[in-house]
């Protein structure tokens, strides 16, 4: 028995995976090139918070799972997961566009849209919320969709 997979899931789980800035020759040198293709964390902290880093770092799973990007700020400079280059100017403006004075996390969608501020990093509650949006169910839908027709073809072979 075939599973037809919808054509509109399938269109937008395809799109949710597209690497628009995965091309190791791109320069990342705005948040706005990660639209579309990643959810953003963005994290101002002191320089001796090394807390902040080791749990991003442990929840590389979970964070891989929901097309994460995370940066964190210090004082002098920053750390991410982002694979490519950063350019010289990414600190500076991300900086001054979305994290304030008091702003110490920030969650970006994927639409580029802030969905959360918070004084604290909570990857539970972020992680909840993300679950939470309807790109994120498509893409859990369609996810359990490919692995299903991926079982049903072993079935077969």
């Amino acid at each position: 028995m075939a599973v037809m997979i919808r054509p509109a899931l399938l269109f937008f789980f395809l799109l949710s995976q597209a690497g628009f800035v995965d091309a190791e020759d791109v320069t990342l040198d705005s948040i706005d090139q990660l639209r579309w293709s990643s959810r953003v964390i963005l994290v101002k902290i002191d320089n001796d918070d090394h807390q902040t880093l080791t749990l991003l770092e442990n929840a590389e799973q979970e964070i891989n799972e929901r097309h994460i990007n995370w940066f964190v700020f210090t004082r002098n400079t920053f750390y991410s997961n982002f694979k490519n280059r950063i350019g010289r100017d990414f600190r500076s403006q991300t900086l001054s566009q979305y994290l304030g004075a008091d702003d110490r996390v920030v969650l970006l969608g994927k639409d580029g849209y802030v969905k959360l501020k918070s004084a604290t990093l909570e990857l539970e509650k972020i992680f909840e919320l993300i679950d939470s949006m309807p790109m994120r169910q498509m893409e859990m839908t369609s996810q359990s969709c490919l692995l299903y027709t991926s079982d049903a073809a072993d079935d077969f072979a």
